[in-house]
């Protein structure tokens, strides 16, 4: 399930950091907050052995913008349309410093309230560019856990306005969408970048962090087993299915993302998804590769062309509801934990829970 989140911002521009991942991340936190489904992603979440999976993911801010360098006077802007708004900076070489987590959880949510990152700060940002939003921004929450959405888009539609940093966006409408039924094989695009990674010890203590390719083979393999782990840690039971191939498409487009004490780098792109829809499913909803819960691994399959095998379903089907800002939106789900029994859309398969790291 998915619901997009439909925002203006106060002051008619949205002026952040390039590298604004983590503010985003605070935001979501924050609608969460103080919600039993908070309490149960933090408590218990979904688990598969000493791994834990939050189970949602997010797209990054959609609307019309410029990036501008630091100082307009010795910089350049560049402008592009809604859609594309994804942008990263450049890419930086594969083998990377250790990713680490942001200012996540109760940090994330503290920083999200208490306005969390200066402006001025953005200013002299490390990559010294700022993005520039003219006009109402969106952004898309998804999971396969029903209750993440529900209370985070009642929160959103009972606060009405929402802070990103020091600035404050108001919440004009959510809008919920069910991803339609998947025919594999099927053709996907990488909304936010995807990553896989390994880390390893060094004799000297340091950790060194290694993120793999599309196309290296490794990349796609690591991608496939942790559709199954997540499958496990969301219902509960050993999986013995056909699995995934994947086949990456074309070109890969490198990304990096900065966070406090490190860098993830990921890939978006095509690639072509072959196997078992109820793995196909989940990944659509939960998000495909590793840092999910960071706003890593959204993706969404390319629509059909009539006659045309192998490229999925469309990603909409007819339009979802639209639920205004204003009082009387949204009940906050009851309970924050997924009872057994329910489906994946698109497959049928029992539903469960998962938790925070991966």
């Amino acid at each position: 399930m998915r619901a997009i989140f439909e925002l203006r911002p106060a002051s008619r521009q949205l002026v952040l950091p390039l590298q604004y991942n983590s503010m985003l991340q605070g935001l979501v936190y924050h609608l969460l907050e103080g919600t039993e489904v908070a309490e149960f992603l933090h408590d218990q979440g979904f688990t598969r052995g000493a791994r834990r999976y939050k189970m949602f993911t997010f797209s990054r801010l959609e609307g019309v913008y410029t990036i501008e360098r630091a100082h307009a006077a010795a910089g350049w802007t560049t402008t592009a349309r809604a859609g594309t708004s994804g942008a990263a900076a450049a890419a930086a070489p594969t083998q990377a410093d250790p990713a680490d987590e942001p200012a996540g959880g109760r940090a994330a949510v503290a920083a999200a309230a208490a306005g969390g990152f200066d402006n001025r700060r953005a200013v002299n940002a490390r990559d010294g560019k700022i993005i520039r939003f003219t006009g109402s921004v969106r952004f898309t929450l998804s999971s396969p856990y029903a209750p993440v959405i529900h209370a985070a888009s009642s929160r959103a539609l009972q606060l009405g306005a929402l802070r990103l940093g020091t600035q404050v966006v108001e919440v004009e409408a959510v809008r919920f969408e069910e991803l339609p039924p998947v025919t594999p094989p099927v053709t996907l695009r990488a909304r936010t970048p995807i990553t896989v990674y390994s880390t390893v010890n060094r004799p000297d203590g340091s950790r060194f962090t290694y993120f793999f390719e599309p196309r290296s083979g490794e990349f796609e393999r690591l991608v496939a087993e942790n559709l199954v782990r997540k499958w496990e840690a969301f219902t509960g039971r050993t999986y013995e299915g056909p699995g995934v191939r994947i086949r990456w498409r074309g070109p890969a487009r490198g990304h990096v993302a900065r966070f406090r004490h490190g860098v993830i780098k990921g890939f978006t792109g095509q690639f072509v998804i072959d196997g078992d829809p109820v793995l196909i499913a989940l990944g659509l909803e939960a998000g495909f590769g590793s840092k999910n819960a960071q706003g890593f691994g959204l993706c969404d399959p390319i629509p059909t062309r009539e006659g045309e095998r192998g490229t999925g379903a469309s990603r909409r089907t007819e339009p979802g509801p639209v639920v205004p800002a204003g009082p009387g939106g949204l009940k906050e789900a009851a309970d924050g934990r997924a009872a057994a029994g329910g489906t994946v859309p698109g497959a049928t398969a029992a539903r469960e829970v998962e938790v925070g790291a991966d």
